[in-house]
């Protein structure tokens, strides 16, 4: 879920103030998997947001509505179960597009529009494999502690 607070054009959306976007779909095809949000007023296909490209579109929509973000949320996020050895060939170009890649991508097209905030503030939600890998969580699990690496390194 990317959830983006500020503006009337959110609380248009939600009785709090902000979009969020819960509905994740995940397809996997010959190409190995992709995964996307939902969005009202998007194309469900410019929002896959385990490309860059999507990432990009959903920034573009979201910078085109509002002026300033006062909370970025970044918590997309898709665990394929398996260990490194035996994991589908696909797992870890997914999981670190999704989880980390979309991440970065966001929060660099974001940026301009964070800056401007009186009290601005990003959380990104690394989930526990950031910290302790666990069984089955393979390339989760680098991921996760990549994108605590990356906030680390956006402070």
């Amino acid at each position: 879920m990317i959830t983006l607070f500020k503006d009337p054009f959110f609380r248009g959306l939600d009785t709090k103030g902000f979009l969020s976007t819960p509905e994740t779909n995940i397809v996997k095809d010959e190409l190995g998997y992709t995964v996307s949000i939902s969005v009202p007023g998007l194309k469900k296909e410019d929002l896959k947001i385990s490309t860059k490209e999507g990432v990009l579109a959903f920034a573009s929509f979201v910078k085109g509505q509002v002026n300033t973000i006062d909370v970025l949320v970044n918590n997309v996020g898709v665990f394929i179960p398996g260990s490194l050895i035996d994991e589908e060939d696909g797992c870890f170009e997914t999981q670190i597009n999704t989880n980390l890649a979309s991440t970065y991508h966001l929060t660099r097209a974001t940026i301009e529009h964070v800056r401007t905030s009186n009290k601005p503030y990003i959380f990104n939600i690394c989930s526990t494999a950031s910290i302790t890998p666990y069984m089955n969580g393979g390339s989760y699990c680098i991921s996760k502690y990549a994108q605590l690496g990356f906030t680390k390194v956006l402070r």
